[in-house]
């Protein structure tokens, strides 16, 4: 059987049918895919149930449930507490402090979480409020799916205020954004050596089609015509990194060109599968000299 190139991270679209969630959770299992997130679109949660006493198997991926309170409490309905305990929870919004105890103690985690969009940052506050509040935790600003917009200098600046006024030492941050995490303060390049859709990340739509990963929907298979160790193997996999694997041409001269390499490739608009892989992340303002912090 083929194998990864990396260990796989799999976003994936929850099918409503828990008929089709449950093959397509043996076929995440078959090609012993090591994470899988699980982000049901609205009134796709009762697949779940698809799935629900298949969690806590032996060999099955490391599952994250990313959900509002509703639906956590939903899925908690659903699950066993032995299928429970095998979540992590990203715990979306409106964050509920109140709701926390009660995942804390169902899930093996939670996790305070939001977009990095500019919808998704106007809940940044409140996250970090409500982690306070529960004693603590991590709030984690994810990579958006696509159709994405890259955040402005001004939005990733009030995120920093926001974080300088509400931030404490018990919170800690995982910023997927290059830049945001660059302005917050963080090592932006200490979990990050380019953009890894298509290697150590996929996405998988409720109707089996793969894709680079949410945020770059560039199409490589489906799973109605191969299985997704199959799919690794094809053309359009190796294409899509034999693109990515060198920092686009507006990187020239750049000083993190080859820690960058463009940083989050799928929020340049326009070209092949809605995005355009020859164009660097919009949000970087130019190339680095030598010397100069940061990444863009």
């Amino acid at each position: 059987m083929p194998e990864f190139s990396a260990p796989l991270r799999v976003t994936w679209e929850l099918p409503a049918d828990p008929s089709s969630a449950a093959d397509q959770w043996r076929e995440l299992v078959r090609s012993r895919v090591l994470f899988v997130e699980i982000d049901p679109a609205p009134g796709h949660l009762a697949g779940l149930a698809g799935v629900a006493d298949l969690l806590a198997v032996a060999g099955a991926p490391r599952v994250t449930l990313a959900a509002g309170a509703p639906e956590a409490t939903a899925a908690l309905a659903q699950l066993s507490p032995v299928g429970a305990a095998a979540v992590d929870l990203l715990f979306l919004p409106p964050h509920v402090a109140t709701a926390f105890p009660g995942f804390a103690a169902a899930f093996r985690s939670v996790t305070w979480a939001l977009w990095s969009t500019a919808e998704g940052l106007e809940w940044f506050s409140g996250a970090l409020a409500a982690a306070r509040a529960a004693g603590g935790g991590t709030v984690a600003v994810r990579n958006p799916p696509a159709p994405a917009a890259p955040l402005t200098p001004l939005q990733r600046q009030r995120a920093v205020a926001e974080w300088q006024r509400g931030g404490a030492p018990e919170l800690q941050l995982k910023i997927h954004d290059l830049f945001l995490s660059r302005d917050l303060g963080l090592d932006p390049f200490r979990e990050y050596a380019g953009c890894q859709a298509g290697d150590a990340l996929a996405h998988l739509s409720a109707e089996g089609v793969v894709t680079a990963c949410r945020t770059l929907p560039v199409v490589l298979g489906t799973l109605a015509d191969k299985g997704l160790r199959e799919i690794w193997c094809g053309e359009a996999r190796r294409e899509l990194r034999r693109r990515l694997a060198d920092a686009p041409a507006p990187c020239a001269g750049c000083a993190v060109a080859g820690r960058c390499r463009g940083g989050c490739r799928g929020l340049a608009p326009g070209g092949w599968g809605s995005v355009n892989l020859s164009a660097r992340d919009p949000s970087c303002p130019g190339p680095l000299l030598a010397g100069e912090e940061g990444a863009g």
